[in-house]
């Protein structure tokens, strides 16, 4: 770490800091499982002015499978919503990283780093496509969960990384855009700090880009290697950064490369992953007005027993934010109780584990009992 940097994170320590609280929150999980269900290439949650539904694209089906929450919390099937005739001929339905509903007449195709497509369901039409790789913004997402669309902007917001070929400097470059239904792509003026980009992001390029969440004129950035949190006001253009640190926080270490050699650059990724506390997701919960920011805590290389850890036996928690993004709490999910794909409901958040095999998926719903 340069002296620069410990200066300027110092100064930001003080004047942004968010102390960590010491109150420990509990969860309650509970699971629906769902029986004969197709492969799906794709899954999801969507909640909508009708109720609650799980969504599913079947290998080389044309529709989406939709399955609707009833009074006393169980899925079951409710309709096929048909793609557009269009889409399905032209494009792959089953590479789709993500469906995002906007509502059961218009919802959102995206692949990772290709295209994203407004799909008119209702009229059997493709309302806007963009392909990302030809386009002027490249768009990309870490984790392809994490699109989230604003309701009251009618916006997507979106990661942009083509500044990085045309920056003079570090951290110079905008890098969040938000996508309108009328095909318009908006820059932000949200740009790194330098302390993330110079101290982290040449180092752990392999796991440290933004996070973005949006919700009214408010947009929240966080990143995957530090605590650092930017929350940009679009309609006041006021931008500031906060050091939100929880109490599990342990401040990544200068990357030692020596054994790249001996253990291969994947499997150095992997145990690098392992060994140390990373930042996983950030979600805003709309029905409550806070944050979920879930984070995979450090652990040893091997275990009590010498024997080596895996990936199964690494830790995860989520840590609750309000709105000025003070820490509500933590919560620590007993081992393989985290899920990677959480989705925000009125009733809490839910969770897919998909069985191929076995024809079955289990929904786990988690609520948190913090107030």
């Amino acid at each position: 770490m340069t002296v620069k940097f410990v200066m300027v994170l110092s100064v930001m320590i003080l004047v942004s800091c968010r102390s960590f609280s010491d109150k420990e929150v509990s969860c309650q999980i509970t699971c629906d499982t769902l029986t004969n269900v197709p492969f799906f290439t794709c899954v999801g949650i969507f909640e909508g002015h009708t109720g609650i539904y799980h969504y599913g694209k079947q290998y080389g089906c044309d529709s989406l499978y939709l399955y609707k929450l009833s009074g006393d919390d169980k899925f079951e099937f409710w309709s096929f919503l048909s793609l557009p005739s269009s889409f399905v001929d032209s494009f792959n339905a089953d590479n789709v990283s993500q469906w995002v509903f906007i509502n059961l007449d218009t919802i959102i195709a995206y692949r990772q780093s290709d295209y994203l497509m407004v799909l008119d369901v209702k009229n059997d039409a493709i309302i806007a496509k963009t392909p990302l790789e030809t386009d002027s913004t490249v768009w990309d997402n870490m984790e392809i969960h994490y699109l989230q669309w604003n309701k009251n902007r009618k916006t997507l917001p979106l990661i942009n990384y083509s500044w990085s070929k045309d920056r003079k400097y570090n951290g110079d470059g905008e890098f969040i855009t938000e996508y309108s239904l009328e095909k318009t792509a908006k820059t932000l003026p949200v740009k790194y700090p330098y302390e993330i980009f110079d101290t982290y992001l040449s180092e752990y390029s392999f796991n440290s880009k933004p996070l973005c969440v949006s919700h009214g004129d408010t947009f929240v950035v966080a990143f995957n290697v530090s605590p650092i949190m930017i929350r940009y006001d679009a309609k006041n253009k006021k931008m500031d950064s906060l050091y939100v640190k929880n109490r599990y926080y342990k401040q990544l270490p200068i990357l030692d490369t020596a054994r790249i050699n001996e253990i291969s650059y994947p499997n150095f990724i992997k145990e690098t992953i392992l060994t140390n506390f990373f930042h996983k997701a950030l979600l805003y919960d709309t029905y409550k007005g806070i944050y979920y920011r879930f984070f995979g805590r450090d652990m040893p290389l091997k275990n009590k027993d010498g024997l080596f850890n895996t990936m199964e036996d690494k830790q995860y928690g989520v840590t609750l934010l309000d709105k000025e993004l003070n820490i509500i709490g933590d919560v620590r999910f007993k081992l393989q109780e985290y899920h990677f794909q959480y989705y925000v409901t009125s009733k809490g958040l839910f969770s897919i584990s998909t069985f191929s095999n076995k024809k079955r998926e289990i929904i786990f719903k988690t609520v948190f009992d913090y107030e």
